[in-house]
């Protein structure tokens, strides 16, 4: 998905944005140089327009060398996606940087110096989170299931129990596919509705019965307060494959 340019509204909006106020703190805290500021409510320089200033999603910074300068350049074009920047003025090299259309040449007025022009776009200037937090790689995947001998356990499979009405009443019965052969399996049921009179009682007291056929654990359940009409429990089983 290609990454949006927001163009500049009509009117001024009198705040900077908090994604502008973080990129700021984190290129002045990083490369140093100087703040030439975020919000101005004026048009751009040369035009008739307003800047993107004056919505508080620009920021301006004057390097203190050429090198600093390309360093920040390569930082914002290679985190675009990531922090929407939509674009990035080089005054001293008179070119600009534009999502989905590259370099171009640049001749508007220059702050002079090392200055850059930095935007980002309404999502990027609305992200109130630190850079850091942003560019942070993402989160190691969930461990794998617990193993032991190259068994593995599979915790809390729901099975819903159907009651095995011709077999009398509160007797139940659910199929679970574990998808591999099983070693063993346990199982307990539970109640979805705590506020049915003696549920959690029937719970407690009701026998339960695991069995193992092959890729597939079948659970049993019992119990004689249990009466048509009243809802079906279903089961937590922990079974272990191979």
């Amino acid at each position: 998905m290609a990454l949006q340019y927001d163009p500049v509204g009509k009117r001024c909006l009198g705040v900077e944005q908090p994604g502008l106020i973080r990129l700021r703190d984190y290129i002045l805290d990083r490369w140093h140089g100087s703040n030439l500021g975020i919000y101005n409510c004026r048009n751009v320089r040369g035009g008739r327009s307003l800047s993107l200033h004056a919505e508080g999603r620009a920021f301006d910074w004057r390097a203190t060398s050429r090198d600093l300068a390309d360093q920040v350049i390569g930082f914002c074009i290679a985190n675009a996606d990531t922090l929407n920047i939509q674009r990035v003025i080089d005054y001293e090299a008179c070119q600009a940087w534009t999502v989905n259309s590259g370099w171009k040449s640049f001749n508007g007025p220059s702050p002079g110096g090392y200055a850059l022009h930095i935007e980002r776009n309404w999502k990027g200037a609305l992200d109130s989170r630190e850079i850091n937090m942003i560019l942070a790689p993402p989160p190691p995947p969930p461990p794998p299931p617990v193993t032991y001998g190259g068994i593995e356990i599979m915790l809390n499979a729901r099975v819903a129990l159907i009651p095995l009405a011709h077999r009398g009443f509160g007797l139940f019965e659910g199929h679970y596919d574990a998808k591999a052969p099983v070693v063993e399996c346990q199982a307990t049921i539970h109640g979805p509705f705590p506020e049915v009179d003696n549920w959690w009682e029937w719970s407690i007291g009701a026998t339960v019965r695991c069995q193992v056929r092959g890729t597939k654990v079948i659970v049993t359940a019992f119990c004689e307060r249990w009466r048509e009409g009243q809802p079906e429990p279903s089961a937590h089983v922990l079974a272990v494959v191979k």
